[in-house]
């Protein structure tokens, strides 16, 4: 009997579909190494490597190498690509931009350095670039920032303290702020503050005027103006001391229920080390004196200690703050101070670009168990403070911890993951709809681009054959292997021929394919687009077949000794 081994390891690990977000990330990664592919080189391919694979592929589809009109069109088109590629990836700043934005960074970098376009089109180019930065700039010097914050009382409903006539859960307090800002001239900038606050017994609200003046690149002084509830006069300033140190201050004079209020603050901040930071406050006209350091213990892991001595109250914290994921964070700390000792305990997770949803409980002999809860989108912030109870007991603890979480858990299961899944699906739908207009192209331009190699294959299959060399017998490429999923066409292979563009890259014996999508190598094209596909290569050397398959984003050199079909006799 023979036995064929064709599968590599890698490709025996994992035969089903990826998921939707690994094949749209497939999508885009084919256009984003394409030049590569093209002229089958990896990303570490030096300027010598690059020149050697555009010259051998000049002398193929160079359009004077062919005398039919529709072969001489058809090599102009590669021949285009080509130098296309080539000219990106022998520039060494055009190949930076490219490796970081693919062709659509390349093509918004060349927008203006190479143009043929009249004057007027120039002009009229520049007003379209020219207005959609103003907008983008105008969205970030306003920098609207908004802030929504709801107190409630929920401790008859836990404590069971409540009278008949009381309500379970009550709103003690809201807050709304908004702020803009606006730059007036290069050194001044202009904002404005906007705050109401409710609470069962009155409302009241205010206007903040603000102008902040640039001393310098690195040093600003700020007045504030306001008017409302409690008319006031403020100053703020930075100051940078030197490249470790700075210093920020503010003060304010205003009127309050009980007369004349006037209070100042001041802050030192030095960097001590490349990770860890700390700084020296006196607040309050030095009635209060507070310290904090800061130390970075990892890329993911804070520490961050706290104390502050006062008339009022003083108090040390301690804090670790931990990111196992750029979309996950968690905090964890306690306060120990004159009124009694608390201890807190958090989590935020991105659940959506710039949308991000986090929850706090604070345990504590003062004010008993609260929970925050906070939703963040973009630059608005919605922040609702739970009393939960006066005293610390079990019940309190679990419906300030494990009632939130389940409930946000079905949130998450039952409302923002079909969300998500129902978005993923829709790009990825939107992307493969767009691809499959392209593949109909890319089909006509790879059976093209085979006949424009067979007199070069029919070449080096010569020579191979003279040498006993390397010979392609067979080559497929795409969706090799059909599931039950797939409905009754499963055992219907959605595969293409791809022996002629292989034996073309052959070189002295050797096939080498670079580690990325083999979509872009000329003479392949996509034949199930968003689909896992595969390579699978039958082939001869030095007299003997081997057979081979690998995944699409697999490296491949031929020939190996692994490669070798063995023969098994019963």
């Amino acid at each position: 009997h023979h036995i064929y081994i064709i599968l590599s390891k890698k490709a025996t690990k994992r035969m089903a579909a990826g998921s939707e977000e690994d094949l749209l990330q497939q999508l885009e990664d084919e256009d984003g190494l394409e030049y590569y592919t093209l002229l089958n080189l990896d990303r570490s391919a030096t300027q010598e490597e690059v020149r050697s694979a555009y010259r051998r592929l000049c002398r193929i589809y160079h359009p004077d190498r062919h005398h039919d009109v529709q072969r001489q069109e058809s090599a102009s088109n590669f021949f285009h690509r080509i130098q296309e590629a080539y000219r990106v990836l022998s520039d060494p700043r055009m190949r930076a931009v490219y490796d970081r934005s693919g062709r659509e960074g390349v093509e918004r970098d060349m927008a203006i350095i190479e143009r043929t376009s009249l004057p007027t089109e120039l002009l009229e180019e520049y007003e379209k670039l020219k207005s959609l930065w103003e907008e983008r700039t105008y969205i970030q010097q306003v920098n609207p920032l908004g802030r929504f914050q709801m107190d409630v009382d929920a401790t008859p409903l836990v404590d069971g303290t409540n009278s008949p006539d009381a309500s379970l859960v009550s709103i003690q307090k809201v807050t709304a702020a908004q702020s803009v800002d606006a730059q007036l001239t290069k050194a001044a900038f202009g904002n404005v503050i906007g705050t109401v606050a409710s609470t069962r017994q009155s409302l009241f609200g205010g206007l903040q005027f603000s102008l902040r003046h640039l001393l310098s690149n690195q040093n600003w002084v700020k007045a504030s103006v306001m008017v409302g509830s409690q008319p006031a006069l403020g100053l703020e300033t930075y100051y940078h001391l030197s490249d470790r140190m700075y210093f920020t201050g503010d003060g304010i004079c205003g009127l309050s229920p009980y007369g004349l209020m006037m209070a100042a603050n001041g802050t030192v901040t030095r960097r001590l080390s490349d990770s860890t930071s700390a700084s020296l406050s006196v607040k309050e006209t030095g009635n209060v004196i507070s310290s904090q350091v800061v130390h970075r213990f990892s890329s993911t892991t804070d520490l961050v200690g706290e104390a502050q001595v006062g008339y009022s109250k003083s108090y040390m914290k301690g804090m670790v703050h931990y990111r196992p994921q750029s979309k996950y964070s968690l905090k964890v700390g306690a306060v120990a101070s004159t009124a009694g000792l608390t201890a807190f305990y958090g989590a935020e997770e991105e659940v959506a670009m710039l949308t991000r949803i986090g929850g706090m409980v604070l345990l504590g002999t003062e004010e008993g168990v609260v929970l925050k809860l906070r939703f963040i989108r973009a630059l608005m912030s919605f922040t609702v403070r739970i009393h939960v109870s006066d005293t610390l007991s079990m019940s309190a603890v679990f419906y300030a911890s494990i009632v939130p979480l389940v409930l946000y858990g079905c949130f998450k299961a039952f409302a923002v993951a079909p969300l998500l899944q129902r978005q993923r699906q829709k790009e990825f739908e939107d992307k493969k709809a767009e691809k499959e207009k392209e593949m109909l192209k890319k089909k006509k331009e790879a059976e093209s681009a085979i006949e424009l190699m067979k007199e070069t294959v029919e070449r080096v299959m010569s020579t191979e054959r003279a040498r006993q060399g390397l010979l392609i017998l067979e080559a497929s490429y795409g969706k090799l292997f059909g599931t039950e999923d797939d409905g009754p066409s499963y055992s219907t292979p959605k595969v293409i021929d791809v022996c002629v563009p292989l034996q073309c890259l052959v070189v002295d014996s050797k096939l080498i394919l670079r580690e990325s999508t083999k979509v872009n190598i000329p003479g392949f094209y996509d034949p199930c687009i968003g689909e896992k596909k595969y390579l699978r290569v039958r082939y001869e050397f030095r007299g003997t077949p081997h057979e081979v398959t690998i995944e699409d984003s697999e490296p491949l050199i031929v020939p190996r000794k692994s490669h070798r079909i063995v023969n098994l006799v019963d």
